[in-house]
């Protein structure tokens, strides 16, 4: 007689993680829907931030595939991809990480899973601002000239944090987040300014100096990135932000 009692105890527990896994993404629509809700503005990103969750599980499941990383790792960085800015509407953008790890453990443990998993991803987001370079320092020091509060980003330490970290790059590198970036540069006043101090300086044109601040921010990216398998990516998608860069460039011009 066979004993199929194992196979399907294995397929039982991988439909119970694929219900958490469902349970976790419905969980982070609706506090984006919650925390956004008679605010215009913010209403507006909500579909943005979800596109966005869902590139950056694209990019750890496609990273996971390349690089070597146990069954158990592979399941925690997806969860942390997940919730990794589930606290984006509900904290300052230097103090997402840190709150949103909070967030998650409270879920996390609402769906039973174990104090290790829970910790792991915890680490993972609170983690993944870590090495940012420019941006993000300069945001934390205006929020300690601000508040009196000085914020420390933990660097990524465990293969989990790296890889959620690499994702999350990845899509600010990819040209839809250099997209992203120069839409941000071109509504925001102090981006404006800059912009056009630096192309009055250089003889630019002003959507050129955004190009250059938006590349300058990617290429930073690319070169704090820890798997190889992300910088191989990177790469790809540099050569194809330049050469649109180019034309979009020369479009303007013409």
């Amino acid at each position: 007689m066979f004993n199929f009692e194992y196979p399907l105890r294995e397929t039982k527990i991988e439909s119970e993680l694929e219900n958490k896994i469902n349970l976790l993404k419905d969980y982070v629509k609706e506090v984006y829907l919650k925390s956004t809700e008679g605010d215009p503005k913010k209403e507006m990103q909500v579909e943005e931030f979800n596109r966005h969750n869902e590139d950056i599980l694209n990019f750890v499941e496609e990273l996971t595939e390349k690089e070597e990383m146990s069954p158990e790792d592979k399941e925690t960085v997806k969860l942390a991809a997940i919730l990794h800015d589930v606290a984006k509407f509900n904290a300052p953008l230097v103090k997402h990480g840190f709150e949103g790890a909070k967030m998650a453990e409270t879920k996390l443990k609402e769906l039973n899973f174990n104090e290790e998993k829970v910790q792991q991803v915890k680490n993972a987001i609170e983690r993944h601002m870590g090495p940012i370079p420019g941006f993000m320092a300069n945001e934390a020091k205006k929020w300690e000239e601000k508040t009196g509060e000085k914020i420390e980003f933990p660097r990524p330490k465990s293969t989990v944090d790296k890889l959620l970290y690499d994702a999350d790059m990845l899509s600010l590198i990819s040209l839809r987040g250099i997209q992203k970036i120069l839409t941000i540069r071109e509504n925001t006043d102090v981006f404006q300014e800059e912009d056009e101090k630096t192309a009055a300086k250089e003889g630019i044109t002003v959507e050129e100096a955004r190009w250059r601040s938006a590349l300058k921010s990617a290429y930073e990216a690319a070169d704090s990135l820890f798997t190889e398998s992300a910088k191989r990516k990177a790469y790809q998608f540099l050569i194809e932000a330049e050469e649109f860069a180019k034309k979009s460039l020369n479009k303007k011009v013409a």
